[in-house]
């Protein structure tokens, strides 16, 4: 049996989501696992729909089986992102092949490029430590670096320098680079495979005008709703998802500035600084307290907090691990423990053999009942889970406050199965 698996957000599935599901099955994957962010995702923003409401969706689209990101990984940088949902699909220990969308669509480029991030190099270490202390951004920090050790090294020549300098400016490529340095770093038995990204680019605003192309970005959707522009989303997305995100459909959807009065809220009760919680430095702690007495909404409030230093995504996540009260010295505690992995599924298809498989070769407790979970978690594992719960109670209380609904509930709410 050759398992497949995908590491996702979905906000929303789109029609290049089903084109990379479609490679995977021509790959001759006999099952495809997808490992799906919650309620919150890698950009610091919550998710248009719910964990649950994206997993039947993507079910009903081909996946076979779905588990959750949890969300101290869900919500991180790229690379521990990366080398959280690596760790949970090497140690199911039935995966075959990741399957991964890259602007680059060259394995090999790529591949070379994760090694040096991998290994750290003296001179790019050297050049990447100058380059931070010059005030760039992490992320343009190390694609100078990457850029200034490439052109130095006799390794590689001619025109291939600027195809791989160029690969760690584009957002899949970030993240293509980190499951590959992931892949590397743990040893794994998971083989690699890209897939050129099509259509729009990652960070698109705009849908593509009539006969371009079908490959819209998922930003672009989402920007698309929440200015209330439905009536042309069904070319970009599988049907079930336009009948799910029509304008008559009802179905709640949530977006940054949905979160900007409980963000407000628990920004204003801390009186002693930020920088106890994941991701928030001491110069970013300053700068919110700074502007915090002109926040109108999340939005502006992230935007007014940006600068050179700081990345407007990089800000967002802070300000979201604020609000999920998600601390640092957690994520140390998790950051190293291999005792703090779990999968907890979220819904599987028809076809339960994947599943049967990893209830034999799994190393890492699989949760299908949060009830049970405590009988079989590590207290490692316990925090992380706590946090997933966590967090999803703060989606679920927003989107029940302003569509005038009861919270869901996590303990209640069914793992999503076939009828």
């Amino acid at each position: 049996m050759k398992i497949g698996a995908v590491i996702a957000e979905y906000n929303p599935f789109h029609k290049g989501h089903l084109y990379q599901i479609e490679e995977m099955k021509k790959l001759g994957a006999d099952a495809i696992i997808v490992l799906l962010s919650g309620d919150f995702t890698q950009r610091g923003i919550p998710a248009l729909l719910d964990k649950h409401t994206r997993a039947k969706l993507c079910l009903e689209n081909g996946a076979d089986l779905v588990l959750e990101l949890p969300v101290y990984y869900a919500t991180g940088s790229a690379e521990y992102f990366a080398r959280g949902a690596v760790s949970i699909l090497e140690q199911l220990g039935c995966v075959d092949f990741l399957h991964f969308g890259s602007e680059s669509g060259n394995l090999t480029a790529l591949q070379t490029c994760s090694h040096i991030f991998l290994t750290e190099p003296a001179a790019f270490q050297k050049q990447l430590t100058v380059l931070l202390k010059q005030g760039y951004s992490f992320p343009k920090a190390r694609s100078m670096a990457l850029s200034s050790y490439i052109n130095a090294t006799s390794e590689i020549t001619g025109q291939e320098k600027d195809t791989f300098a160029a690969l760690c400016s584009l957002p899949n490529n970030i993240l293509a680079l980190e499951y590959l340095k992931e892949l590397e770093r743990c040893h794994s038995t998971i083989k690699p495979v890209t897939l050129a990204r099509k259509g729009s680019g990652y960070s698109e605003e705009a849908l593509p005008q009539k006969g371009e192309n079908i490959f819209a970005s998922a930003n672009a959707i989402r920007s698309a709703l929440e200015n209330n522009q439905f009536s042309t989303l069904s070319a970009f997305v599988p049907e079930n998802v336009a009948s799910c995100l029509s304008e008559s459909s009802n179905t709640p959807m949530l977006f940054e500035n949905d979160f900007s009065e409980i963000l407000l809220y628990k920004l204003m009760t801390e009186d002693s600084g930020f920088d106890c919680y994941y991701d928030v430095s001491r110069q970013l702690s300053d700068i919110i307290q700074k502007n915090l007495f002109s926040y109108t909404t999340w939005k502006d409030f992230a935007l007014n907090c940006k600068s050179k230093e700081l990345t407007y995504t990089r800000i967002n996540r802070s300000l979201l691990h604020i609000l999920l009260n998600m601390k640092q010295t957690s994520m140390e505690q998790l950051k190293n423990a291999p005792d703090a992995l779990y999968a907890r599924v979220l819904g599987f298809s028809a076809n339960t053999s994947v599943l049967k498989l990893i209830k034999r070769n799994a190393s890492i407790p699989l949760i299908t009942k949060l009830a049970n979970a405590s009988k079989v978690l590590s207290p490692n594992a316990l925090v992380s889970l706590e946090a997933d719960i966590h967090a999803a109670n703060i989606y679920q209380s927003v989107k029940a406050q302003k569509y005038h609904t009861t919270p869901a509930n996590e303990y209640r709410t069914p793992i999503v199965s076939p009828c």
